[in-house]
């Protein structure tokens, strides 16, 4: 459903589909979901693939690393 509503906002505020879609960060638009849990970042990706594939453009992910170095990346 999440893709869904960026679909509208895209469709309502542009005259044509972006070029480049940049989501910051991976964790802002996460939604309710754990992304250091394989299901629901593949569900998150899932959203991704579609929302590519349905503007015809390119999806750029920004993606922090943890606040501690030592624990290893996020997601």
């Amino acid at each position: 459903h999440g893709v869904e509503s960026l679909l509208g906002v895209i469709g309502r505020d542009l005259d044509r589909p972006p070029v480049l879609t940049v989501i910051d960060t991976v964790n802002r638009y996460f939604g309710g979901g754990d992304e250091n849990n394989t299901r629901d970042m593949t569900a998150f990706i899932r959203g991704v693939d579609e929302l590519r594939h349905r503007t015809g453009g390119a999806v750029l992910l920004v993606h922090h690393s943890g606040k501690y170095p030592q624990k290893g990346e996020r997601g």
